[in-house]
C-alpha cells in the first residue's frame, strides 16, 4: 500500500496493489461421516483449489473421496451353469446360517468426486457445481449424478 499525493491540493491517493498468493491448495482429507459399516465409516481423500484460473477473481475446486475398498473371498458362489437338476443356489458360504446371526461378507466401493467453479460479481455469484458418487456394495450398485447452478445475491452492509 502507497500513500500518494492526490491531483488537487491537501488530497491524496491511495494504492493498493492486491498480490495472489497462494493460488493452488492441495490437502488430504479425512473424516467419519460414513452411515455403517457397509459402507465405511472413516472416508479419506484429497482436494485441489485454483484461486482465480482465469484471473478475473473466480475459484476451481476438485474434491475425491472414498472408503477403503473390500472384496471378500466369495469363491462359494456358484452359477447358474454350474447347478446340478434340482440343486438349490445357495445364498452363503458353506456353514452360513442367517438364524444363528451369520453375516454374508460383504463387498464395498464408495468413490465421491465434486467439482466446482464460482465466479463473483458486483451484485451476485456464479456457482457451477458438479457430484458424482460410484456407490456398490452387496446388494446395490449405485451411479449418482448431480449438477448445480446457483445464483445468490451478495448483501453488503456500508
Amino acid at each position: 500500500m502507497e500513500v500518494l499525493p492526490g491531483r488537487k491540493e491537501n488530497y491524496s491517493r491511495i494504492e493498493v496493489k492486491n498480490r495472489l498468493k497462494n493460488k493452488y491448495t492441495v490437502g488430504i482429507l479425512a473424516n467419519n461421516y460414513g452411515d455403517s459399516k457397509q459402507n465405511g465409516i472413516w472416508r479419506k481423500g484429497i482436494n485441489l483449489n485454483i484461486d482465480s484460473p482465469l484471473g478475473i477473481g473466480d475459484n476451481f475446486y476438485f474434491t475425491y473421496m472414498t472408503v477403503p475398498k473390500k472384496d471378500p473371498n466369495r469363491s462359494w458362489k456358484k452359477t447358474v451353469e454350474q447347478l446340478q437338476p434340482g440343486e438349490i443356489l445357495p445364498i452363503g458360504p458353506t456353514g452360513y446360517d442367517p438364524l444363528k446371526g451369520d453375516t454374508l461378507p460383504y463387498k464395498r466401493r464408495l468413490d465421491m468426486f465434486n467439482f466446482g467453479y464460482a465466479m463473483k460479481f458486483r451484485t451476485y455469484t456464479l456457482k457451477l457445481n458438479s457430484v458424482k458418487v460410484f456407490r456398490k456394495a452387496a446388494f446395490i450398485q449405485q451411479i449418482q449424478y448431480t449438477i448445480c447452478i446457483q445464483v445468490a445475491t451478495l448483501c453488503l452492509l456500508i
